[in-house]
């Protein structure tokens, strides 16, 4: 790539990505269409397929190997005869940072492994959770989401360059998606009782690959803490817990389980609308918070939850008007929930509510507490 002119500069060998403290992130570079190159980056496809499987000695093996790679690549850009000057001067204005891992010749302690074992659960997250309930609408949703995934689908290389396919390197892909729910199963293995696995999920190569960011590791270990604890208490086995509790715990803690974008998070209601998210509230990306609701769309909304909840319900007559508390809360109450309009005394007397008062009193009416 250097003698054939393709490589001119550092930044077309890697990706530098600025980070805090004047800092910055080397990644393996993706084969520019153009100039067909860079052919090899920080990628070393291939030799990492033992990983899984691997013992420790094995594995650590393979660590020396990536090391000794990568460090060897930025050496050679740095020192040898043979690259251009130009890239030489540029490569040598880089190093590891002198103020990390100091006891480790700057080095981290640990290789990043992007993705190797993982459980098979009640629940296998894929591309496939992208694909609409309803023609050109949003994604599907989990009545048992405990986070949100909006990281594109990201593969690195899977084979090294080939000669035979020069505008690629096999294996390398990035396709946006919309915010997807993750449900609770894919933390549950099938067959190990006791036991929740938030970081090594169960989910396919591509499903994993928008799952992989440390956002939503944090929130599914949220979860899964959540539960965890919860099935303590209960003794019973942490599935067992009441999915409503843990999502009710996580949004009272901040978290996000289901996504709108016209929803502020000091909007007064919307934990109950989050909560009510994957269970069908909306069938798009807004909420519309303050909208008047007609009992037709309160009725369709009603009919969405309840059937998630595995609750029949058959909606009554429906009138061209707004839907009132009264009616609402007496629409619960015939689908055999429990609600006690003391605790929103002024929304009963309401002869029109809005998305966020419907939900709300549904919310509540479902044992959620905001």
């Amino acid at each position: 790539d250097l003698k054939q002119g393709r490589i001119t500069r550092l930044e077309q060998v890697f990706q530098f990505q600025p980070a805090p403290n004047g800092k910055f992130a080397l990644n393996s570079n993706h084969l520019d269409p153009v100039m067909k190159a860079p052919r090899q980056s920080f990628d070393l496809a291939e030799e990492n397929w033992s990983w899984p499987e691997a013992n420790r000695q094995e594995r650590a093996r393979i660590a020396a190997r990536y090391w000794s790679y990568d460090a060897g690549m930025l050496w050679f850009l740095q020192n040898d005869a043979e690259v251009p000057e130009p890239v030489r001067r540029q490569a040598a204005e880089w190093g590891l940072c002198r103020d990390e891992f100091p006891d480790n010749n700057y080095q981290p302690y640990f290789l990043y492994v992007r993705e190797a074992r993982r459980i098979d659960g009640l629940y296998t997250f894929t591309e496939r959770d992208e694909e609409p309930r309803e023609p050109g609408g949003i994604p599907r949703h989990h009545e048992d989401g405990i986070a949100v995934v909006s990281y594109s689908w990201d593969c690195h290389a899977a084979h090294k360059y080939n000669a035979a396919l020069p505008d690629c390197r096999e294996g390398y892909f990035v396709v946006e998606h919309a915010p997807i729910e993750v449900p609770f199963g894919t933390l549950v293995p099938k067959s190990i009782e006791g036991l929740l696995v938030p970081v090594a999920c169960s989910a396919s190569h591509v499903g994993y690959q928008t799952i992989r960011m440390e956002p939503v590791f944090m929130q599914m270990g949220q979860a899964a803490g959540i539960a965890a604890a919860e099935a303590v208490r209960r003794h019973v086995d942490p599935h067992q817990v009441p999915i409503g509790l843990v999502q009710a715990a996580l949004l009272n803690q901040g978290g996000v389980i289901s996504y709108f974008e016209d929803l502020p998070a000091d909007d007064r209601s919307a934990r109950s609308i989050e909560f009510l998210g994957p269970r069908g509230l909306s069938l798009e990306f807004h909420a519309y918070p303050s909208r008047t609701m007609t009992e037709s769309a309160a009725s369709e909304s009603l009919l969405r939850i309840l059937s998630s909840e595995g609750i029949r319900w058959s909606s009554p007559p429906i009138a061209p008007r707004a839907i009132s508390g009264g009616r609402l809360i007496g629409w619960i109450r015939s689908s055999g929930l429990m609600v006690d309009p003391s605790a929103f005394p002024e929304l009963e007397k309401k002869e029109s509510l809005t998305v966020s008062d419907f939900a709300t009193v549904v919310a509540a009416a479902l044992g959620a507490r905001f």
